[in-house]
């Protein structure tokens, strides 16, 4: 149809469908549009949310790591405490048998060989004067004075034994009469500096130690 012989009529129905069609694209386009944004953000969130799971199963495999090693520390810690107590107990066993032989051979006859031999170290230390002996209260008799002379060759060196004070452990201990010396020789001392020496040899043969 020439242009000429278009009426008003056909022009504007022309144009609205132009319009139309137009506006029919643009909104086409706008819906793609929307929809690839849409899609885009679905794959987005979809991706951040699995990355998120990801992390968080990373996280509890972690957690979960940590507390076994943790626990496995805690399980060998106390095994070997254990282990070290009943060491200890089995050591202490024998430093008390050890106490008890001991306390035999304060009542041997031995045991007075130990005192004059205790007396004769004390001699090499002492001054001239006078000192005084303290004896377990058990022990009074297996030393006397007249003993103490035989084995004291330095007339300058007096002693008495004292026989109202006693001392608790056997063995003997020397003062002089001012007390500004004083010397010890006992089962109880021998053993006290020597415990740590026991317990490695004890440990050593007990445990390979």
């Amino acid at each position: 149809m020439e242009p000429s012989k278009i009426s008003l009529s056909e022009r504007i129905d022309i144009l609205m469908r132009e319009v139309i069609e137009d506006a029919e694209m643009k909104a086409e386009m706008k819906i793609r549009q929307a929809e690839e944004k849409s899609r885009k953000m679905i794959r987005d969130v979809t991706a951040k949310l699995e990355e998120e799971v990801d992390q968080m199963f990373k996280d509890i495999e972690k957690k979960i790591k940590r507390e076994r090693e943790k626990k496995l520390i805690e399980v060998q810690f106390q095994v070997k405490n254990e282990i070290m107590a009943a060491k200890e107990k089995k050591i202490m066993a024998v430093l008390e048998t050890i106490k008890e032989k001991l306390d035999e051979f304060a009542k041997s006859q031995q045991y007075k060989s130990f005192l004059k031999e205790a007396f004769q170290n004390m001699l090499k230390y002492l001054p001239p004067g006078h000192y005084i002996l303290y004896l377990n209260k058990q022990d009074i008799g297996k030393l006397s004075i007249k003993e103490l002379m035989t084995l004291n060759k330095n007339s300058e060196l007096k002693f008495t034994i004292s026989e109202d004070e006693y001392i608790e452990s056997h063995g003997l201990i020397m003062k002089s009469e001012d007390g500004k010396i004083i010397l010890e020789d006992t089962l109880e001392d021998r053993f006290i500096k020597k415990k740590d020496l026991l317990r490695s040899k004890i440990a050593k043969i007990l445990f390979n130690d």
